[in-house]
This record gives C-alpha cells, sequence and structure tokens, in this order.
C-alpha cells in the first residue's frame, strides 16, 4: 500500500491510497472465504460451497464491491496512522481507480484538528474574588447564625425594617376577593421583600390596630386593591456573640475556636469558588485570541457527547426523559441548543489550549503517560495494563494523551496569568494552591456505552432513543 497527503484549506487534508492488485487479489481471497460461511446457495450445505462456484455465482463485480466494503475503510485507518493526521470527522471517500478490476486508487478528503498560531496569551488578566476569608465574612456568617438563634419580643411601637408582624391580608380585583392574596395572621418580616409590591414601605411606621389600603399595581396575578390590619408587632432579638453564643450554634467551647473554624470552612468555600473562577476566566480570556470559529464537526461531535452524557446521568435517577424536561421546563429544542452551546465553549476552549502546547512545545512524553495510566488505573480500581488496553482498544489513547496535553497547557497558562481582585488588587498564584489529596479528578472515559445518543445532522433530539440508552458510561472532560 502506498499513502501521500496534501493539506488543503479549511483545516482538511487530502488523503491518497493506493493498493496494489497484489494486495487486492489477498483481499478478494479473504472476501470469498467470508461470503461462503454466509452466503446460502442451493445444492451445497451452509459453509460448504465451495469458492470458485460462490464466485462465479456471485461475479467478478459483485466480489469486488463485497472486497472494497472491507478493505477501504481498513487501509483508510492505516493511511491515517502513517500520514500521522489527526482526523475529527468522517471522510469523504472517493474512488479513482479500480471499482471492478486492477489496482485500488482512491481519495480521501478529512476534517483536521486545527492547531492554529495564537499570540497575547501571557499578557492574560483576569478578575478572581480573593480566595482568603475576611474579618467581614465571618462576622457576616455570624449574623446569619445569631438570625437563626433570634427570640421574638412583642413592641408597643410603631414598626421598623426587621420586625416581624402579624397581620390579616385581603385583597380584592374588581370588587371580588382574590383568594390566593387573602389570608389571617400572616406572618412577615418587614424588608424581606416577599409579599406585595410596596407593601414593606406601607407597612414600616404602622402600629398595632392600623389599617393600611392602597392599590398594587404588580400584585401576583394582575393589579389588585390590597388592605391590612396590623394586629401583632415583634422586634427580634439577637443572642450576644460570647462563648455561650459558640456553645450553643457549634461544638466549640469559645467564640474565638468558632471563628477560627468558620475561617476555615468559608476559606475553602471561596477556594473552590475562586479556583473555578479562575480557571473559567482565563480560558474565557484565552478564547478570544483564537483566530478560527469552532468546527462544525467537532461541534457536533461534542454534542452528543454532552447529551450522553446528561442522559446517563437521568436514567440513573431512575426519570425518563419526558419527565425531566416537563421538570426542568424544557422543550427538546431547548436541550440541544444548550448542549451546542456548551460544545462550542468546549471546542474553542480546547483548540485555544492546544494551541498553546503548541507555542510552548508543551508535550506529554511516556512517562508522564504512565504516570497519567496508573491515577486513571486508581480511580476506575483497575490494573494499569488494562487501563492501557482499554484505550488502545477503543482507539481512545491519543485522545487520553491529548487531554493531558491540554491540562498541562492550562497549568502553564494559570502560572502565567495576572490574577487581580475586584478593586485591582494583584492575588498570587499561591493562594489558589491547595494539597492535592485535597483535589478532584474526572475520569476519562473508556467504557463506550452499549447505545449511543442519537442525534440526527440537523440537532434534532431523538427522545425514544435518547431514553433507551444504557448508563454504563463515565463522564470525561478536561
Amino acid at each position: 500500500m502506498h499513502t501521500s497527503s496534501t493539506t488543503l484549506e479549511g483545516y482538511k487534508v487530502k488523503l491518497t491510497v493506493e493498493v496494489d492488485e497484489e494486495d487486492l487479489q489477498a483481499a478478494e481471497e479473504a472476501t470469498i472465504r467470508h461470503l461462503v460461511r454466509e452466503v446460502r446457495v442451493p445444492g451445497f450445505r451452509p459453509g460448504k460451497v465451495p469458492p470458485r462456484v460462490l464466485a462465479q455465482r456471485l461475479g467478478k463485480k459483485t466480489i469486488r464491491q463485497e472486497t472494497l466494503r472491507d478493505l477501504v475503510p481498513k487501509t483508510y485507518d492505516e493511511a491515517v496512522e502513517i500520514e500521522n493526521i489527526d482526523v475529527i470527522a468522517a471522510p469523504e471517500i472517493d474512488i479513482k481507480e479500480g471499482e471492478e478490476s486492477g489496482k485500488l486508487v482512491y481519495e480521501a478528503t478529512v476534517d483536521i484538528r486545527p492547531i492554529v498560531d495564537i499570540d497575547g496569551y501571557n499578557d492574560i488578566k483576569v478578575e478572581v474574588e480573593s480566595p482568603v476569608a475576611t474579618d467581614d465574612d465571618i462576622e457576616h456568617q455570624i449574623d446569619h447564625m445569631r438570625e437563626q438563634m433570634a427570640t421574638l419580643t412583642e413592641v408597643k411601637r410603631k414598626s421598623k425594617l426587621g420586625d416581624v408582624i402579624t397581620l390579616d391580608m385581603k385583597a380584592t380585583r374588581d370588587g371580588v376577593e382574590v383568594d390566593d392574596l387573602t389570608v389571617e395572621d400572616f406572618v412577615y418580616e418587614l424588608g424581606k421583600g416577599g409579599l406585595v409590591e410596596d407593601a414593606d414601605k406601607l407597612l414600616t411606621g404602622v402600629k398595632v390596630g392600623d389599617d393600611v389600603e392602597y392599590d398594587a399595581e404588580e400584585a401576583p396575578g394582575g393589579k389588585a386593591h390590597m388592605s391590612f390590619h396590623i394586629k401583632l408587632i415583634r422586634e427580634k432579638v439577637l443572642p450576644a456573640v460570647d462563648d455561650d453564643f459558640a456553645k450553643d450554634v457549634s461544638e466549640f467551647d469559645s467564640i474565638a475556636d468558632l471563628r477560627a473554624d468558620l475561617a476555615t470552612q468559608i476559606g475553602q468555600s471561596k477556594l473552590f469558588a475562586a479556583k473555578q473562577s479562575l480557571r473559567e476566566n482565563t480560558i474565557a480570556e484565552l478564547v478570544k485570541l483564537l483566530p478560527i470559529e469552532a468546527p462544525e464537526s467537532m461541534v457536533q461531535d461534542a454534542t452528543g457527547r454532552i447529551l450522553q452524557g446528561l442522559i446517563s446521568r437521568v436514567n440513573q435517577m431512575g426519570v425518563k426523559m419526558n419527565k425531566y424536561l416537563q421538570i426542568v421546563g424544557q422543550s427538546e429544542e431547548d436541550l440541544v441548543n444548550e448542549a451546542r452551546e456548551r460544545a462550542v465553549r468546549e471546542v474553542l476552549a480546547d483548540l485555544a489550549l492546544l494551541a498553546v502546547a503548541e507555542k510552548e512545545n508543551i508535550k506529554v512524553d511516556e512517562l508522564e503517560l504512565d504516570n497519567e495510566l496508573v491515577k486513571l488505573a486508581e480511580q476506575m480500581k483497575i490494573q494499569v495494563s488494562t487501563a492501557r488496553e482499554a484505550l488502545e482498544a477503543q482507539g481512545k489513547l491519543d485522545d487520553f494523551r491529548r487531554e493531558k496535553r491540554i491540562e498541562k497547557a492550562l497549568e502553564y497558562l494559570l502560572s502565567q496569568v495576572e490574577i487581580v481582585d475586584p478593586e485591582g488588587h494583584r492575588l498570587d498564584i499561591s493562594l489558589f494552591e491547595e494539597d492535592e489529596s485535597d483535589q478532584e479528578s474526572e475520569t476519562f472515559e473508556i467504557n463506550a456505552s452499549k447505545e449511543e445518543a442519537k442525534t440526527s445532522t440537523d440537532g434534532n433530539l431523538d427522545i425514544d432513543a435518547l431514553e433507551s440508552v444504557d448508563t454504563d458510561s463515565t463522564s470525561g472532560g478536561m
């Protein structure tokens, strides 16, 4: 077999494959042996038809067509490996010679993964909330805990924001009472904004026994005439912030220990959120520097993968897709469009990070690959050799290596970006680091579902097909 490749515009490659007659003859003989087991011929037992008889009965043209049906995909895969082409979509095959006789020559035009030049990524600046717990953060949490422990005391004064009032509420619309807005002994905290338009303003400064009436232009369900009768006003009494308070709300014996624990908890929560923001904002800024749009073939592939992951999770919850759509208030079209938007972001992020990897000569060598396979095997509780064999058998080893290369490129980029808080103060990258034992990683997908989620080329979602998808697969990602 002879191969050659030519790079075309639009990130495509034309691959030329030539298979000589000797190899074709061997392939045809293998095809005939296979057909002997499959084709039934009157007068012969199944599988006992002489190859010569079968060849005469089917004819040379049919034998050649059956041979090419298997030979073209096989030689195409071999040619892609020989030419080291990073294919991202099925090829367009054009047979030039050999459809009926002679040597086989065909051309395969295929989309390839774009590796583009990218500049300016070393000057990226991102804004991220500081991951450090401040005194205000701690006091805000303590205030929240005090609110939960507050007691109510009746007062004889006029109401003010923060008071809890008990009232009778009545609403009419065109003289007819509105049941949903009519209630007795309703308890409401002034300032929460959960009643009716302008209610907080009108009920502040009233006393027990007062009646308040007004027309609410934006009451639930439309304009309504509202009336309130004030029956009770109570103020919240917050507990003192002392050691007794700490004992009541926690396992700690002192307020100092409680504050220290809150600082740790808040810091961990802020660190998680800050790291997410740092990654997302950095990638978003990087993608702005990318000089191309997301290739449609990659977007379609990523959209299908995202939908498949969603379907697996929904099935694991024991919920039918039609019911899930009702719960989340989405249509099939909404679901596909949302998945497609996410797919575009993911494709562009990967391409941008690969561009950085190419520019900075960031590679994943065999030792690094082996170390990553060890981690993968530990996550999946399987042998390292089993993990490698599974990836190789499913043709995903190169994808796994590429994913790790993307991760390395992101690590490099995060070490280069300028990080500032909303006030413009620079933040050191060390603030965003944590022990590796605390880090969570996603499992690379090496177990394909038994049935793929079905989406047509126009993006329509086959809900019936989605509901039948098995949920064996794990969810992969960057």
